[in-house]
């Protein structure tokens, strides 16, 4: 499992890789503790160049980096 908050004050665009296999792309929004959202886990926000906000939890994630 990534570690979410490794991203959560990295500025610029990151390309999440879902397990499924799925690729997203876009601006870290935020990354929230669990805890304070009454969740199950944390979870990273991204915004999308189209405007899209999309969440996603570390256990969906494959793989996370930086891109340019």
């Amino acid at each position: 499992m990534v570690n979410i908050w490794d991203f959560a004050w990295k500025l610029g665009k990151i390309r999440i890789t879902t397990i499924d296999g799925d690729s997203y792309v876009g601006n870290t929004i935020c990354v929230t503790d669990a805890e304070e959202a009454d969740d199950n886990e944390d979870s990273i926000s991204i915004e999308e160049k189209t405007g899209r906000i999309l969440g996603f939890y570390p256990s969906e994630i494959a793989k996370i980096e930086m891109v340019k």
